[in-house]
């Protein structure tokens, strides 16, 4: 270290002298005693951390959804892109052929990557601000609950359609023919007999083009978050849509609390009474979404392990002990998700599974409270979602 090495020199050099003094005189016989070994010098002891500057809310507000845009929603966006154009590829080379023979169309391929494209969704989907929450968006990628039954109309619609259906086509049906949702209802759908060379064609055509739209929404989505003076500088600024940081922050929170109220609500409590209509029931998706959803939250949280709300709290109101509770909520409900069984329908029909479900659902309402009280008073917000009124 810096500091030792003068006092190493200089021990050093004073034992030098010693010896050319005792060398230098004479009719001295030899010591009979060793000369002293000599004394070792202490590290110093370590800097301590320094203290983080505290910062008002506002700069605080600024970190954190300065993180949250680069690491958590522009990062989601790009991903579901990349997922959803991969799902177009596969469509695409796995239809190629279709209809050129008698075999009913092999969509093992094809599933893999949507459910790869669907985990991706999973992970923004609780975001409303931006083009996702504008017309209808969210519903077009994934139509559920579908109480209108516009995902089986709309597919129907499309696959009688005598002109070739294409994007555009896609695009202007109905929303919940258009996304993941209608895709998940032909590829787990009962395949006919007799195999019919046209309609597996046409069922190919759709597929294709259903796949191409879902592509074109992720693109836009992508797009209007990378912008440079678009959504992402109006969500960080305060401006815009926005009439200040706080403002922002609110609407951050609130579709947080929504969405998990619909998590903790519809997904789990509601598809345990109803498991015909769980999300994904057809592909038994519905753990691995919640899962994905849970963990989303977290990271919405935490801008990521960044700058997040956690660090507002401690930062800017010394509120060390919400930012740890609501850390430790978070990692509860994550470790209850992972309780669960792959299957939700198999765990859905089981007395452990059962409980195991509700106590994921228990686990979800410590977080609710936690943000509705203690969160929302020490920042002094009022998002637009109460859980506990469920508006």
């Amino acid at each position: 270290m810096k500091t030792n090495k003068p006092l190493k020199l200089v021990t050093n050099s004073a034992l030098v002298a010693l010896t050319l003094s005792i060398a230098s005189c004479g009719g001295g016989g030899e010591s009979s005693e060793p000369d002293p070994a000599p004394t070792p010098t202490p590290p110093p002891a370590p800097a301590p951390n320094p203290t983080p500057e505290p910062l008002t809310q506002d700069q605080a507000f600024e970190q954190y959804l300065t993180a949250l845009t680069s690491r958590v929603i522009v990062t989601g966006y790009q991903n579901f892109q990349t997922q959803a154009q991969a799902l177009m590829a596969t469509t695409a080379a796995e239809c190629q052929n279709a209809g050129a023979s008698n075999e009913a169309n092999d969509f093992t391929n094809i599933k893999t990557s949507w459910r790869a494209a669907s985990q991706a969704w999973q992970a923004i989907i609780w975001l409303k601000q931006g083009p996702a929450g504008d017309s209808n968006n969210r519903f077009k990628i994934q139509a559920w609950p579908d109480a209108n039954n516009t995902i089986t109309h709309g597919v129907s619609a499309l696959e009688a359609n005598p002109e070739t259906v294409t994007a555009e086509t896609v695009a202007a049906g109905l929303a919940g023919s258009q996304g993941l949702s209608a895709m998940e209802y032909i590829l787990y759908r009962t395949q006919a007999t007799p195999v019919d060379p046209v309609f597996e064609a046409k069922e190919c055509e759709v597929l294709s083009a259903i796949a191409t739209n879902v592509h074109n929404l992720s693109v836009s989505f992508t797009t209007a978050w990378q912008a440079s003076d678009g959504i992402q500088q109006e969500l960080i600024n305060g401006t815009g849509n926005y009439s200040s940081r706080k403002d922002a922050i609110e609407e951050i929170v609130s579709d947080l609390l929504a969405y998990s109220e619909i998590v903790k609500d519809d997904k789990l409590t509601e598809g345990l009474t109803n498991t015909a209509r769980a999300e994904n029931a057809v592909s038994d998706l519905t753990t691995f979404n919640v899962r994905a959803n849970i963990d989303s939250f977290a990271k919405a949280v935490t801008a990521d392990d960044d700058f997040g709300l956690d660090d507002v709290l401690i930062r800017a109101h010394e509120q060390d002990a919400i930012a740890t509770q609501l850390i430790e909520s978070y990692t509860a409900s994550i470790a209850a998700a992972a309780a669960l069984d792959d299957s939700f329908q198999t765990e859905a029909g089981s007395v452990e599974g059962q409980a195991r479900i509700n106590a994921l659902a228990d686990a979800m309402d410590v977080t609710q409270d936690l943000i509705d009280t203690e969160l929302v008073q020490a920042l002094d917000i009022n998002p637009g979602f109460n859980s506990n009124d469920g508006d």
